[in-house]
């Protein structure tokens, strides 16, 4: 790790002697000496055992606060764009006179605006203040989704889905980014799962609320899809609010730290200049770099991959129990339940393996086989309590192998203009994936959905391979770097992950 070389280098730095200060009337070069001595003191200072303990503490800290306010976010999120898949199992389909594959057209045109929103946040994020963005971005599709409760066209479906994506896809860029700006990146996996762990919550919270809202059908004249919308709506809205406060600005400000622990927390800056270096600001040629980057483009093909099944679980999970298993409408809505607790609990297991063991290929080519075989029995002809036995297959692994290669991608691209620029491309590329995932579970291909589920197996297939790919040339990078540093190259000469005092994960 570049931080772990940045000590090492200033622990070899050669001293002068003290005899030198006899030649200099002012006594510069003794005053050098004793600087140097302190700063070495201070280095031994910082790999004790003490300082560990009390870096320690200010990471619990950081995990008790920042980790889940912001998996709150991205579970208010996904709660938000994903309930289009029960409120069709309630009713909204015949309420709207939904056509065909009118209800596919809504689930793929929230990508459309979604996409185009994700480059440019992952620019502007961090120089906009993440503690204006985070709470503004939530209280814009909080009042979009409250307003999803009054649509009467397919029309209106289709433009309230249309500007939802809009605010939505500028939230999850942020999100990642702002982590990133707290965390190490050996410690970026396993925050990454209040992300993608509070994805597979939404869904379970998505099937409680929408088992409660069963029985408001009617009420205030109102049916029971759209009390879905209306009371998710208003839970959003005020959230945001409620964030305008809990968001920190800054570590400096943050009300969870004290002074013991900013100090902490400044020595953790210093480590992390190459990998949090910047402030904000980006240029062209940083795009540029990002692009030139055959890594930035295996990832972005890679999380198209593995962010199918996850797309297409989490918008199309009930109406695969309900149109495609048999089960009634009461039953889809708490069948889903422990599917995503199951997704939920086994994600943050195998992550927190994942940041103790520093591994992310080995869990990656694990897991994405047994996503793809829970897909492949969703296209047998077997009975339906072995169909639902497979979608616990498939929460098994998709969200660790769609969480742990952002988490790889963040942790790998250095200093922050290029890291921003690669997360923008990435995610651009992974939400295209959301646009063919809609039309791919149409309702006449009911019960099998063979073009959906067969897609889904067949691109996990492709990302095994890419999982390989790149990890040969992470290895390869490191083992040149290696070289380098042999042949004399010093670390000051090139800052960026391209440099010899960053280390490649893998």
């Amino acid at each position: 790790m570049a931080d772990t070389n940045d000590d090492k280098s200033e622990k070899s730095q050669p001293s002068p002697e003290l005899g030198e200060s006899s030649d200099n009337n002012n006594g510069k070069d003794e005053t050098k000496h004793v600087e140097d001595v302190e700063d070495r003191q201070t280095s031994d200072y910082y790999e004790s055992p003490e300082f560990k303990a009390r870096e320690a503490r200010v990471i619990r800290k950081m995990d008790f606060y920042i980790a889940p306010l912001m998996g709150s976010l991205n579970f208010i999120s996904y709660l938000d764009r994903s309930n289009i898949g029960f409120a069709a199992t309630q009713g909204m389909v015949d309420d709207l006179n939904l056509q065909e594959s009118d209800l596919n057209v809504g689930v793929s045109i929230f990508y459309v605006l979604y996409i185009l929103s994700e480059f440019p946040i992952s620019m502007y994020a961090k120089k906009w203040r993440f503690e204006r963005v985070l709470p503004s971005l939530t209280i814009a599709f909080g009042i979009i989704t409250l307003g999803s409760g009054w649509v009467n066209t397919y029309g209106g479906l289709v433009g309230t889905r249309l500007i939802l994506g809009l605010f939505e896809g500028c939230l999850f860029p942020a999100l990642a980014l702002f982590v990133a700006n707290w965390y190490k990146r050996e410690e970026l996996a396993v925050r990454m799962a209040f992300l993608f762990g509070s994805t597979a919550l939404s869904g379970a919270f998505g099937g409680l609320l929408a088992y409660a809202i069963y029985h408001m059908d009617g009420a205030a004249g109102i049916a029971g899809w759209r009390w879905i919308y209306i009371i998710e709506g208003i839970i959003t809205i005020v959230y945001g609010f409620i964030c305008f406060i809990l968001v920190p600005s800054s570590y400096e400000k943050a009300h969870f730290l004290n002074e013991d622990d900013k100090e902490v927390m400044r020595y953790r800056e210093k480590l992390m200049h190459h990998y949090n270096g910047g402030a904000g600001e980006f240029t062209l040629q940083d795009i540029i770099v990002a692009a030139k980057d055959v890594k930035t483009w295996i990832h972005s093909a890679l999380q198209f991959c593995v962010i199918t099944p996850l797309y297409g679980f989490n918008n199309f999970l009930p109406i695969i129990l309900q149109d495609g298993l048999g089960y009634g409408t009461l039953s889809t809505q708490y069948l889903t339940i422990p599917v995503q607790l199951w997704g939920f609990v086994f994600y943050c297991v195998i992550v927190w393996l994942s940041d103790r063991y520093r591994k992310r290929y080995l869990f990656e080519i694990i897991f994405t086989p047994i996503t793809a075989l829970g897909y492949v029995l969703l296209l047998c002809p077997i009975p339906a309590g072995a169909h639902y036995f497979a979608t616990y297959l498939i929460t098994t692994g998709c969200y660790i192998i769609a969480g742990n290669n952002l988490a790889w991608t963040s942790a790998n691209a250095s200093p922050a203009a290029k890291r921003a620029a690669t997360l923008g491309i990435v995610l651009t590329w992974t939400d295209v994936s959301g646009l063919v995932i809609g039309q791919l579970y149409r309702s006449e291909w009911a019960p099998r959905y063979w073009v959906g589920n067969g897609w889904t197996a067949g691109v996990l297939v492709v990302a095994c391979g890419l999982f390989s790919w790149v990890t040969v040339i992470y290895r390869r990078r490191n083992e040149g770097k290696t070289r380098r540093i042999e042949g004399g190259e010093r670390e000051e000469d090139d800052r960026t992950d391209r440099g010899v005092g960053f280390v490649y994960q893998w």
